[in-house]
């Protein structure tokens, strides 16, 4: 059974990882430093929310993205920012929400990426966070 097959549409999401794809270029993340920049954490023009998606394995996520790195954090933290997330599946099944970035301060966008737990780096796809 597929990790998102317990909720429910718009349901509350605690206690799992998160992961959200990082772009290859230097707004997205500090090659020298191996790390994803703050702005990970900001939604795009259109989007009230930031998308980031469930899984049970990073790998197929890195698999159905080449070039693409990605970062791991916990549901919680957002939550812990004050910031709601939630299932949204109409996107795709493994969809979750993270609701309340639109606008958020520059440190607050910093602080959330300072939270990660693991990043792969665009390009190559390593795991570099921890090293």
């Amino acid at each position: 059974m597929a990790i998102w097959a317990k909720y429910q549409p718009g349901q509350e999401i605690h206690g799992v990882l998160l992961y959200r794809r990082i772009p290859n270029d230097h707004a997205h993340w500090v090659a020298e430093d191996k790390r994803p920049t703050g702005y990970n954490f900001r939604p795009g023009k259109v989007q009230q929310h930031l998308s980031t998606q469930l899984a049970e394995d990073p790998a197929g996520i890195l698999a159905d993205n080449p070039g693409f790195g990605l970062l791991e954090i916990a549901a919680d933290t957002f939550w812990r920012f004050r910031l709601r997330v939630t299932y949204e599946p109409e996107f795709r099944p493994d969809h979750v929400a993270v609701w309340g970035l639109n606008g958020a301060r520059k440190d607050l966008l910093r602080e959330l990426a300072d939270c990660i737990q693991r990043a792969w780096e665009p390009g190559s796809q390593a795991l570099v966070y921890p090293s």
